[in-house]
């Protein structure tokens, strides 16, 4: 009698048991989306087609289903490259990876080395896409962004690299990046781009300096003399256009006096032919009216009591 209380005892305690690990069994499939969250629901393996919006929700234990959660509102950083003052930082910590540093160095289009450090800020958009299209996400979005960077670079120079093309960089880059990502049906949106470092290397970088400074100087002095010339060329146009009219304005009055003579001449040659005498004495007469006021006259007697005879005229200069 004993051993059978015992027995139905065990058999109670196994069924309790049994009970309370379905039933956690059977709760363990209730979780909670947070508000920054989506989850993906798999069962057998398999992704249901609709992401799990934020709230309370079940699904149906380990092993038929599994839940994956991701920070969909995350603004994820990736750096791609690695410049000049990371080797640096690496050498000096005796830890030099040198495939990070062979990937931050790129060939331009003159043949030059440059290197080249750019952030990428990226979220995650179709988080379905994102857990299904691609294994590994950020290797992924790290070699596409090296590999249109490599594709950017190698289409410039290196001075234009380096100075008035970063701007067409960050463009290029973020438009080709999302069509690529896109085609790939990635589930991932790149929200920004930024080249955080970008300098020729170390062994060159004095020489490059010396060159940006040499440019900035030429720069300076060409704005400068273009702005000599802004002061200069209104005064110069301002003065040929004053010799001009003043030029002008005694052509006009030369022409005039020109003809005026011209005329006052038809018209004395027409009384000419009618009276020759009468017209030659007035032309006499009217020349010495201005001639004599303008001569100095003198008497000279023969002798001191004589009366003056004779009259020399000077005429004044």
């Amino acid at each position: 009698m004993g051993g059978g209380a015992k027995i139905t005892s065990l058999r109670k305690t196994i069924k309790i048991l049994a009970v309370l690990c379905a039933a956690l069994w059977v709760v363990s499939g209730i979780y909670v989306v947070n508000a920054d969250e989506k989850a993906v629901l798999r069962i057998f393996g398999k992704m249901t087609p609709s992401v799990v919006e934020p709230g309370i929700h079940y699904h149906m234990p380990y092993p038929v289903s599994t839940v994956k959660k991701l920070q969909a509102n995350e603004i994820k950083t990736l750096m791609v490259g690695m410049g000049p003052s990371d080797a640096n930082s690496s050498e000096e910590n005796g830890l030099i990876d040198l495939y990070s540093y062979w990937q931050s160095e790129f060939l331009t289009g003159d043949e030059n080395i440059i290197h080249g450090k750019v952030m990428l800020q990226w979220s995650i958009s179709d988080p379905i896409a994102y857990l299904s299209s691609i294994q590994k996400p950020e290797e992924t979005l790290r070699s596409l962004a090296e590999e249109i960077l490599m594709m950017q670079l190698g289409s410039m120079r290196v001075d234009d690299a380096l100075t008035s093309r970063k701007l067409e960089i960050i463009a290029n880059m973020r438009e080709k990046l999302g069509k690529r990502l896109d085609a790939m049906s990635a589930g991932i949106v790149v929200v920004a781009v930024s080249v955080n470092d970008m300098a020729p290397p170390r062994t060159v970088a004095a020489a490059f300096k010396d060159v940006a400074s040499a440019r900035g100087d030429a720069n300076r002095v060409v704005h400068e003399a273009e702005g000599d010339r802004n002061e200069r060329l209104p005064k110069a146009r301002g003065q040929a256009r004053k010799i001009t009219s003043e030029a002008e304005a005694y052509q006009e009055k030369v022409i005039n006096r020109a003809r005026g003579d011209a005329d006052r001449f038809s018209l004395l040659l027409a009384e000419y032919k009618k009276n020759p005498s009468v017209t030659w004495r007035r032309l006499y007469l009217e020349t010495m009216e201005k001639v004599l006021p303008r001569v100095k006259k003198y008497t000279i007697a023969d002798k001191a009591a004589q009366d003056a005879t004779t009259i020399t005229l000077f005429l004044n200069d």
